[in-house]
């Protein structure tokens, strides 16, 4: 019944038969456990999902790693509490898998903390897991949250020699990361860099993405660059970034 219950994260329900289960001493095990606390990791109820591992825990139950993940996931919108299940999986001998850690990057980029997010992909490799596109895409976006786009356009490469294409969603975070209150001639080149790539790959870059293109040209006094760049824009259909330009080239 729990497992029902956890496909349509009805955590309260969940909570209520685990107390009905202990009521007639009937203690669950790792496979209840894990089910009740994705239940509650599906509602972000991170708290509840909290107690029920550390109740498990006290009872001497032995976490498995579809448990770890649960607790991991449940705790997505805290990034140190998310981190600190992993570590605590670790120690009771348990190997995280990619689940674990797209879920841990997961939480550390609803943070926007960027540099947790990259040593958790690039410490992946040294136990034999593979970051997948989550995982990168994950990663890029803390790296826009926190305006790192040479760390973004580094973690584009490792994903290409990683032999991961690049999606949508990944380099319009590594556009958006493009964009600050001052550039570089590196920082403006590779958003057009970014934007042509998109262009060949017939792909449509977010008004947000074009916007950041064409900051970085416009704040980089590289603006006779914008003309091109709004044109291109404009043939995708992106007209709100013509406000953009006038606002920031006059």
């Amino acid at each position: 019944v729990i497992t029902a219950l956890e496909g349509g994260g009805e955590w309260e329900q969940v909570l209520v038969l685990l107390a009905e289960l202990r009521l007639y001493q009937v203690e669950p095990d790792i496979v209840t456990l894990s089910a009740a606390v994705s239940a509650c990791g599906s509602r972000q109820c991170w708290e509840a999902a909290t107690r029920l591992l550390s109740d498990a825990n006290c009872r001497g139950l032995r976490m498995d790693v579809v448990t770890a993940n649960a607790g991991i996931t449940a705790c997505g919108q805290d990034w140190q509490l998310a981190l600190s299940w992993m570590f605590d999986a670790r120690k009771s001998s348990l190997q995280p898998d990619v689940i674990s850690y797209d879920a841990a990057i997961s939480a550390c980029e609803r943070s926007g903390r960027w540099q947790p997010a990259l040593q958790l992909v690039r410490e992946m490799p040294s136990l034999d897991m593979k970051a997948d596109l989550i995982s990168h895409n994950s990663a890029l976006s803390a790296c826009e949250k926190g305006g790192q786009w040479a760390h973004a356009l580094r973690l584009l490469s490792r994903a290409r020699r990683a032999s991961l294409q690049p999606s949508l969603v990944s380099l319009n975070s590594a556009l958006r990361a493009c964009e600050g209150d001052s550039y570089t001639a590196g920082q403006w080149e590779s958003a057009l860099s970014l934007l042509r790539e998109l262009r060949i790959s017939r792909q449509r870059p977010d008004v947000l993405a074009c916007a950041a293109a064409a900051g970085a040209c416009c704040s980089s006094a590289r603006w006779l660059r914008a003309p091109a760049l709004l044109q291109e824009a404009a043939d995708q259909g992106v007209g709100a970034l013509f406000g953009y330009l006038l606002s920031h080239s006059l």
